[in-house]
């Protein structure tokens, strides 16, 4: 992550002219000629704003954003520029580890719920047979024969 720290820069001009993006091609030339330099909203810059970044980019928020950015990373404090396809390799293991481990998250939240509903209903049951039989209207230690079960 610390390898796009500071890249994800750019210059703002309000009056750009056709020669602009090959005069300005890093931040010292952008504020020579009265430009400001601007940072995208998510960078790696910081440790928490990396987090945040590797975050939303994993669950899939914005990641097309963050890809098109590191793709277009030149260097620190460096003009965007044509991009080059071997930073995306890093999004898209961020993309399936994220994803892998939502889908897993979900489904252990998923099948952990359902085994407590399940545990709850059998001690529950328990509970009412044990009741009934306290007031005499079945014995608790009969079991119901289910239809085509044999003992």
């Amino acid at each position: 992550v610390s390898l796009y720290k500071g890249t994800f820069g750019y210059c703002f001009v309000e009056q750009q002219t056709t020669t602009f993006w090959k005069d300005v091609t890093n931040k010292e030339k952008c504020l020579e000629i009265g430009g400001m330099w601007i940072r995208r909203p998510r960078h790696f810059d910081t440790f928490p704003d990396g987090l945040v970044t590797v975050f939303m980019t994993g669950t899939g928020e914005g990641w097309h954003e963050v890809a098109a950015w590191v793709m277009m990373a030149n260097g620190v404090d460096e003009q965007p520029q044509t991009p080059n396809n071997v930073g995306v390799f890093l999004i898209i293991i961020i993309l399936i580890v994220g994803r892998l481990i939502l889908m897993n998250l979900f489904a252990g939240a998923l099948l952990d719920a359902w085994r407590e509903a399940r545990q709850g209903m059998t001690s529950h049951r328990d509970s009412y047979v044990r009741n009934l039989a306290k007031k005499g209207v079945v014995q608790a230690n009969v079991r119901r024969k289910i239809p085509g079960q044999e003992d």
